[in-house]
C-alpha cells in the first residue's frame, strides 16, 4: 500500500481523497507538530491488575504517532461526554457541541463499502442513523424519548458502544482490505483506549474494552489472575494476530472473530436488561425506563446482525425494549427468558461457554428474594410465545398484532406459584410460597399503581390501600419481620391456600385485565392502544400449557356448575372473546363499549363463585363438614367484585355487609346457615348487584333449588335494623338473619310431619338435614359449661339429633304412634334444638364485649325471636307465649309472656355491657326464664297425663309432647342438689315406653321442679282445676323402677323425700351453673 492509504492518521473521516480537505491537513499538522516518532504499547492494566493485555503498533514515524493519538483521542472525548452527563443538572447543549466537534464526522463517515456499517445503514434507513438517534435522546421530545435517565443512558451508550464499536471495525475491516497495520493499529487504539499513566488511570472505562469488563463480571468471564474478561483477552489476542498476520485474508480472520466478539458482549449486555426489566417490574418498576433505555441502546449494537439471521427474534428483542411503550409487562421472567431464546436462535454461533454463567440470575448472584436460580427452558430451537400466532380457545382465536408475550406468561407464572401451595403449612412453606409470588413478578403486577382508573381507585378505596392484593397475601404467608408466621385464618391453612391460589390466578389478573383493557379505551396513540387491548386479551386467555390458571378456565368451571354452556364452551367466554374481537384494533369510543361487555361478564363469573361457594358452606355446615376452605375460597372470589356490589346502591351497601361477614375468616365468628340463608340471602345480594338481564346470565347453581328463595320465607338479607316484636325491639349490630332463619327452618321441617308420618319419615330426616339443623346442634361445643353437662347427662354428644331420629324411624318401644312421633320432631327441633343453639350462642356472646361477641350475642338473640315475617311462629318466644296464656303471666299491656318481656330486656342490657360481668348477669336471666318456660310446659304436660288418665282417653300424644319438653331442661334440673331422683321420676313419667299409672303425675313433678327454686310469679298458675298436693312425695326408688324395662311409671307412696312447700331449694340451678363457671357471686334469680 501506499504510504498515504497505510498512514491515513483517521480512517473514519472517509476515504484517502477526503482527507485532503483543508480543515483535516490543518487538524493533522498540529498533530504531527506536536508528535514524535515511536512505537506505541496500548495496555489495559490498572494498579490492581498488571498483567493485562496489552497491543504494540508497528509503526514508529510521526504521521502514524499522530493518527493513533486521533484514536486515542475518540476514548478522551466519550469520557467528557460521560462527566457531563454526570452532573446533577445535565447541559444537554454542552454535551451536543461536544459531540458534533468531536464525535459527529466520525460517526457518519464510515466508507459505505464497510459491509458491517452497510448491514447498520440499511437496518436503520441512512448513514446518520447513530446521530439521529443521539440527537432524539438530546432533544428529549420524541415518543421514547422523554424520560431524563433514559436520555442519558441512551447518549452514553450511542457514544461508547455503537460509536465506539463501528469506528473500530471500520478500521479493522479498511486495514485488511489494504493489508493496512497502521490502520489496524488505530483500531487497536480505540478499542482499549488511553493506558494508564503513573498513577492517572486510563480511558478504557470509555471504551469497548471496559464496557467487556463490565459484562465480564456480570457473565463471571474474568480471568482469576488478570482479572481481564474473556472478551478483551480474545479481542487482543485477535488484534495482535491481525498486527503480524501475513495478508489481508489473514487479517480478515482476525477483523470476523473480533466482530463475532462483539455479538458476545452485546447479548450479554442485552440478555442482562432484559432480566433487569423482570427484576424491575417484580419488585418495584421504579426504574423500568431507565432500564430499557439501557437496554435498547445496548441491544441497537447487534440489532441489525440478529434481524439478519432471524426477523422474528430481532422483533421481539426490538419490542422488549421499546421505550415509546408506556408500560411493559413481566411474569415468571418472561423478558430474560424470551430474550436468551431471540438470542439463541438469532446468534446460535454464540456459544454458552463465551456467553459465562450470568450471575444476577444465578444462586447468591440472583436478584430473587431468595436467591433461586432463574432457570429458562430454552434451545436454538425454542418457540417465544409472542401470541402473534393466535391465541386459540375454544371460544374463538384471538391474533394479537402486538408482542403479548409476557402477559401469555401471566398464566405460566401462576401455575408455577401454585404448586408452591401445599396442605402443610410451616414457615418454610410460607417463605417459599412467598418468594415464590415475587420472584414470578405476581407481586409486581399486584402492586402496579393504577391511580386514575375507575376500577382500581374504586377497589382501593374499598380495600384502604392501593396494593390491596399483595398486602392480603403477605398476610396469608406471613414476612420474615414475623417469622413468617401468617396473621390471615392464622388457624386454617385450607382457607389460606384457597386465597392465595385465587389471589394470584383471580384477582390479580382481573384487575390487570381491566387495567390493560382500561388504557387501551383511553389511548389516542393507535398502536399503543391496540397494544393495551391485546395484552388484556392475553392475560385472560393465557398460554396452551397454563390455560388452566386463567379467568379464563375459572369462568369455565363456573358454567359447568350453572348450566352456562353451549357445546361444552362457557356462555361467558364465548361473549368476552367475541368482546376482545369486537374491541381489536378499533377506536376509543368501540373500545369503551367492548370493555363495558367485558367487565359486566366478568361480573358474572364472580357472581356465580361467590353464590357456589356461600351454598358449600351451608352444605359443610348442615353436613358437618369441615367449612373453612370453603370460607377461604367464597372470601377470595367475593373479594373480586365487593367494590362493585357496595357501590351499585343502599341495598348493595348492605348486602356487602352481610356477604363479607358470612365469608370473613378473620371474623373470630363461625358461619351459619338455616333454611338455606346463606345461599338465597347471597343470591339475592347477587341479583340486585347485577340486575335483571346479567342474573339471567349466571344461570342455576347445580343441586338448588329457586324455590328455596323464591317462596318469599327466606329471612331478608339486608343489615337489619331491629327486630321488631309486641314485646319489645331487639337491634343488632349486624345482620343476623342466618339466625333468624332458623325459625324458618324449624318451620320446613314441622311441614313434614303430623299424626300419618310414614314410616320411616325420610322428608323430616331430610328436612332435618338440609335445613341446617342437624348440623348446627351436632356440632361440638366442647369447653361450653352447659353443653359439657348435657353430654354427660345424656351420655351423647348428639342427644337432640338421636331423639329426632328415634322419632322419624318410628320402631322403638313408644315411638310407633304417627301422634307422639310428630309431637317428638316438632318440639325437638323447635325447643330442644333452639335453646341449645341460643344457650350456645349467648354464652359465647358472655364471653367478651368485642365485636365478635357482639355477634353471638345477637345471634342468639335472633334465634330466639325468630323471623317475624315466616317462622315467628317456630320459636322460643312463641312457646313461652303460649306457656305465659296457660299460666297467666302474660303481660297486661301487650298481651305477651311475662317471660319474653323480661328475655328482651335482658337481651338488650346484655348487648350494650361493657364488661364480661355485666354480660354474664343479663346471660342468667335469660337462662332463668328459660328455665320458666320449660317446667311451665313440663308440669302442664304432666297435668294433661292425668288428665287423660282419668278421662280414659289416650295419654300417648302428651306424654311424647311433654317428654320433649322435659328434655330441655332435665340435665339441669338434675343437677340441683338431692334432685337426681326426682329427675329420674321425670324421665319415668314421660318417656314414651313406658305406661304412666295414676294420676299425681301433676303433684310429684311439680315437688321436683318447685327445687330450682323458680319464683312463684314467673311460674304462674296453671289454668284448670288443679289437685290438692298436700303430702304428695316423690318415691325415693325412682332410678330402681325404672330399671325394669316396660315397668309403669312410679307410684305415689310417700318418702323421705322432699314434700310439696318443703322449700328445700338452692335457688336457681342455672344461675349456680353459671356462677362457677365466671367466678363471680350472682343475686339467685
Amino acid at each position: 500500500p501506499s504510504a498515504s492509504t497505510r498512514h491515513a492518521p483517521d480512517p473514519r473521516l472517509g476515504t484517502a481523497d477526503a482527507m485532503k480537505s483543508t480543515m483535516q491537513l490543518v487538524i493533522l499538522a498540529v498533530m504531527l507538530a506536536s508528535a514524535s516518532a515511536a512505537t506505541m504499547t496500548f495496555s489495559a492494566n490498572t494498579a490492581d491488575d498488571t498483567n493485562r493485555g496489552s497491543y504494540t503498533t508497528t509503526d514508529a514515524d510521526a504521521t502514524a504517532t499522530a493518527s493513533l493519538n486521533v484514536a486515542l483521542k475518540v476514548s478522551q472525548d466519550v469520557k467528557d461526554i460521560k462527566d457531563l452527563l454526570d452532573a446533577t443538572t445535565v447541559d444537554y447543549d454542552a454535551v451536543k457541541l461536544k459531540y458534533d466537534t468531536e464525535l459527529k464526522s466520525m460517526a457518519e463517515g464510515i466508507p459505505a463499502a464497510e459491509p458491517t456499517w452497510k448491514k447498520f445503514t440499511d437496518h436503520f434507513g441512512g448513514v446518520t442513523f447513530i446521530t439521529d438517534y443521539f440527537n432524539m435522546a438530546i432533544t428529549g421530545t420524541a415518543p421514547g424519548f422523554t424520560d431524563s435517565k433514559s436520555r442519558k443512558e441512551m447518549i452514553e451508550k450511542t457514544v461508547l458502544d455503537m460509536l465506539g464499536m463501528h469506528l473500530v471495525l471500520s478500521a479493522l475491516y479498511q486495514a485488511q482490505a489494504g493489508n493496512d497495520k497502521a490502520l489496524w493499529d488505530q483500531g487497536a487504539a480505540m478499542f482499549i483506549g488511553k493506558s494508564m499513566d503513573g498513577t492517572t488511570p486510563g480511558t478504557q472505562t470509555s471504551t469497548t474494552y471496559g464496557r467487556a469488563q463490565k459484562r465480564g463480571g456480570n457473565y463471571g468471564t474474568l480471568d482469576a489472575t488478570t482479572g481481564e474478561a474473556k472478551v478483551n483477552t480474545v479481542i487482543i489476542a485477535a488484534l495482535n494476530a491481525g498486527r503480524v498476520a501475513a495478508d489481508s485474508a489473514a487479517m480478515l480472520v482476525q477483523h470476523d472473530l473480533i466482530l463475532h466478539q462483539y455479538k458476545v458482549l452485546y447479548s450479554q449486555a442485552t440478555l442482562r436488561y432484559a432480566n433487569k426489566i423482570d427484576m424491575d417490574l417484580a419488585l418495584s418498576g421504579t426504574s423500568l425506563k431507565d432500564l430499557q433505555a439501557e437496554g435498547q441502546a445496548f441491544y441497537r449494537v447487534i440489532a441489525p446482525l440478529v434481524k439478519a439471521n432471524d426477523a422474528d427474534s430481532a422483533a421481539l428483542l426490538k419490542d422488549i425494549f421499546n421505550t415509546a411503550k408506556p408500560t411493559s409487562f413481566s411474569a415468571n421472567n418472561y423478558n430474560y427468558c424470551a430474550a436468551k431464546a431471540a438470542l439463541l436462535k438469532a446468534l446460535p454461533l454464540v456459544t454458552a461457554a463465551e456467553m459465562g454463567t450470568y450471575a444476577e440470575v444465578t444462586g447468591t448472584g440472583s436478584w430473587t428474594v431468595d436467591k433461586s436460580t432463574i432457570v429458562c427452558a430454552t434451545t436454538a430451537t425454542t418457540v417465544v410465545p409472542t401470541g402473534l400466532a393466535g391465541i386459540a380457545t375454544a371460544a374463538g382465536t384471538y391474533t394479537p398484532t402486538s408482542h403479548v408475550g409476557a402477559s401469555l406468561a401471566y398464566s405460566e407464572a401462576v401455575k408455577v406459584a401454585q404448586a408452591g401451595i401445599g396442605d402443610t403449612a410451616t414457615a418454610a412453606t410460607h417463605e417459599a410460597l412467598y418468594n415464590s409470588f415475587v420472584n414470578t413478578g405476581i407481586k409486581g403486577v399486584a402492586d402496579v399503581d393504577r391511580t386514575g382508573e375507575p376500577d382500581f381507585d374504586l377497589f382501593a378505596a374499598y380495600f384502604g390501600s392501593k396494593k390491596f392484593m399483595s398486602a392480603k397475601f403477605e398476610k396469608t404467608t406471613g414476612s420474615a419481620a414475623n417469622s413468617w408466621v401468617a396473621t390471615y385464618s392464622p388457624t386454617e391453612s385450607s382457607a389460606r391456600a384457597e386465597v392465595q391460589s385465587k389471589m394470584m390466578q383471580d384477582n390479580i389478573a382481573v384487575m390487570a385485565i381491566l387495567s390493560d383493557l382500561y388504557k387501551a379505551s383511553q389511548e389516542d396513540t393507535a398502536a399503543i392502544r391496540h397494544a393495551y387491548w391485546d395484552n388484556g386479551a392475553a392475560k385472560y386467555m393465557g398460554t396452551t400449557n397454563a390455560n388452566g390458571q386463567t379467568v379464563y378456565a375459572r369462568a369455565h368451571k363456573r358454567a359447568g356448575n350453572y348450566g352456562t354452556k353451549t357445546s361444552d364452551v362457557a356462555n361467558v367466554n364465548m361473549k368476552i372473546v367475541a368482546a376482545f374481537k369486537a374491541g381489536q384494533g378499533k377506536e376509543k369510543s368501540v373500545m369503551v363499549t367492548q370493555l363495558a361487555v367485558i367487565r359486566d361478564q366478568i361480573k358474572v363469573i364472580y357472581a356465580q363463585a361467590t353464590l357456589r361457594y356461600a351454598n358449600s358452606i351451608a352444605v359443610d355446615l348442615a353436613t358437618g363438614a369441615a367449612y373453612a376452605e370453603h370460607r377461604g375460597e367464597g372470601s377470595i372470589f367475593y373479594d373480586g367484585i365487593a367494590p362493585y356490589v357496595k357501590a351499585k346502591d343502599a341495598a348493595g351497601a348492605a348486602g356487602d355487609l352481610l356477604v363479607k361477614a358470612f365469608f370473613d375468616v378473620d371474623s373470630g365468628v363461625t358461619p351459619e346457615s338455616f333454611n338455606y340463608w346463606s345461599y338465597c340471602a347471597v343470591k339475592r345480594v347477587m341479583e340486585n348487584f347485577l340486575g335483571a338481564t346479567l342474573t339471567a346470565e349466571m344461570g342455576t347453581l347445580e343441586k338448588t333449588v329457586d324455590s328455596w328463595c323464591n317462596s318469599g320465607d327466606v329471612a331478608a338479607p339486608t343489615a337489619l335494623a331491629k327486630i321488631t316484636t309486641a314485646a319489645g325491639v331487639y337491634t343488632p349490630a349486624t345482620d343476623v338473619g342466618s339466625s333468624m332463619a332458623f325459625s324458618d327452618a324449624v318451620k320446613a321441617v314441622k311441614g313434614t310431619v303430623g299424626d300419618t308420618s310414614a314410616t320411616p319419615n325420610v322428608d323430616a330426616d331430610k328436612m332435618y338435614a338440609d335445613t341446617g339443623i342437624k348440623g348446627a346442634v351436632n356440632k361440638a361445643s366442647t369447653g361450653e359449661t352447659l353443653w359439657d353437662i348435657y353430654k354427660k347427662f345424656y351420655g351423647s354428644s348428639v342427644w337432640v339429633s338421636e331423639l329426632v331420629m328415634k322419632a322419624t324411624k318410628g320402631t322403638a318401644p313408644g315411638f310407633t304412634f304417627a301422634a307422639s312421633r310428630a309431637e317428638v320432631v316438632e318440639k325437638s327441633v323447635m325447643d330442644a334444638a333452639a335453646v341449645q343453639l341460643i344457650v350456645s350462642d349467648l354464652f359465647q356472646g358472655a364471653q367478651g364485649t368485642t365485636a365478635a361477641h357482639r355477634v353471638y350475642w345477637d345471634r342468639g338473640a335472633a334465634k330466639y325471636l325468630g323471623s317475624v315475617v315466616n317462622g315467628g311462629s317456630s320459636t322460643v318466644y312463641a312457646r313461652a307465649n303460649k306457656r305465659a296464656k296457660n299460666y297467666g303471666t302474660k303481660d297486661a299491656t301487650s298481651s305477651e309472656a311475662k317471660a319474653n318481656h323480661d328475655v328482651i330486656m335482658a337481651l338488650n342490657a346484655g348487648a350494650t355491657s361493657t364488661t364480661v360481668a355485666a354480660r354474664t348477669a343479663e346471660y342468667n336471666k335469660i337462662l332463668t326464664q328459660i328455665q320458666v318456660i320449660y317446667s311451665q310446659a313440663t308440669l302442664r304436660y304432666a297435668h294433661l297425663i292425668d288428665t287423660d288418665i282419668a278421662a280414659g282417653t289416650d295419654h300417648k300424644e302428651h306424654q311424647a309432647e311433654g317428654y320433649a319438653f322435659w328434655r330441655v331442661i332435665a340435665p339441669v334440673v338434675g343437677g340441683v342438689t338431692d334432685n337426681a331422683n326426682g329427675a329420674d321420676y321425670i324421665e319415668g313419667i314421660f318417656n314414651p315406653g313406658r305406661m304412666p299409672t295414676g294420676t299425681d303425675h301433676y303433684c310429684l313433678v311439680k315437688i321436683v321442679l318447685d327445687k330450682q327454686g323458680l319464683s312463684d310469679a314467673d311460674m304462674g298458675t296453671l289454668e284448670g282445676t288443679l289437685p290438692d298436693c298436700a303430702g304428695k312425695a316423690v318415691p325415693a326408688n325412682a332410678k330402681t323402677l325404672l330399671a325394669t324395662p316396660g315397668s309403669p311409671s312410679p307410684g305415689t307412696t310417700p318418702s323421705p323425700g322432699t314434700t310439696v312447700g318443703s322449700g328445700a331449694s338452692l335457688g336457681s340451678s342455672w344461675t349456680f351453673v353459671w356462677a362457677a363457671v365466671f367466678g363471680i357471686a350472682l343475686v339467685m334469680m
